[in-house]
């Protein structure tokens, strides 16, 4: 784990500890996710006899996004059946943060074929796309190998990639009682303006990431309370 991350996450840390797993963090570069994975797989190809490698992000070389897309299959097809029960049809809209592509994959895959499905896949422009402190490759990046993958990528003229710095802030918390993980705040942004343009009875279903309580300490900072 990122040794940025490690202090971000403490809460996290402390329950990953309480049931009796080690963290290790990684002090090279930015000392964040990207980081901590390139140390896990340089790890796990040194060891392949003792070491197992799990990932749970849309990264990697294969077999892996398809696994997370399998193993994470269950959410889109649950989604279906209680549109289905909710509505008697399928949603019209899916929103969903794009992040490590993970929480996009496990509610877009479902739909895929369905063309009257609009997906929506939100990166977080941060302070403006060509302000070079965003978090939008598939918008802004270029082509790029990363962890043994070729993707789209935000990363500099010598292939090193760039961390981008942001922080949304979402009313949900208030409104509805959910504190939301920062990366599915940038979603809950842009529905609040997508929904003024769709039609009345217009069926939306957005994907939360995960909690918003390993995020409490940097929304705090950021809003000083």
């Amino acid at each position: 784990m990122g040794a940025q991350d490690v202090d971000r996450q403490a809460l996290n840390v402390f329950r990953i500890r309480l049931l009796g797993a080690k963290v290790r963090g990684v002090h090279s570069e930015t000392a964040t996710l990207k980081n901590a994975i390139s140390e896990a797989i340089r790890d796990w190809v040194t060891n392949v006899e003792t070491t197992h490698y799990i990932l749970g992000s849309v990264a990697g070389p294969h077999p892996y996004p398809m696994m997370v897309r399998d193993f994470h299959a269950v959410i889109g097809k649950e989604t279906r059946r209680q549109a289905l029960e909710k509505w008697g049809g399928k949603p019209d809209i899916l929103v969903a943060c794009v992040d490590g592509g993970s929480n996009t994959m496990r509610l877009f895959h479902e739909f895929v074929d369905d063309a009257e499905v609009r997906m929506i896949g939100v990166e977080v422009a941060g302070f403006g796309l060509d302000s070079g402190k965003h978090a939008a490759p598939l918008t802004k990046g270029d082509v790029g190998v990363l962890h043994g993958a070729m993707s789209y990528l935000l990363q500099d003229d010598d292939g090193h990639i760039i961390e981008p710095q942001f922080v949304a802030f979402s009313r949900v918390s208030r409104l509805e009682g959910i504190i939301s993980a920062l990366e599915t705040s940038h979603a809950l942004e842009h529905l609040e303006k997508l929904c003024p343009t769709l039609p009345d009875g217009a069926r939306v279903v957005l994907n939360f990431r995960g909690r918003g309580d390993k995020d409490d300490q940097t929304v705090a900072k950021y809003l000083e309370v």
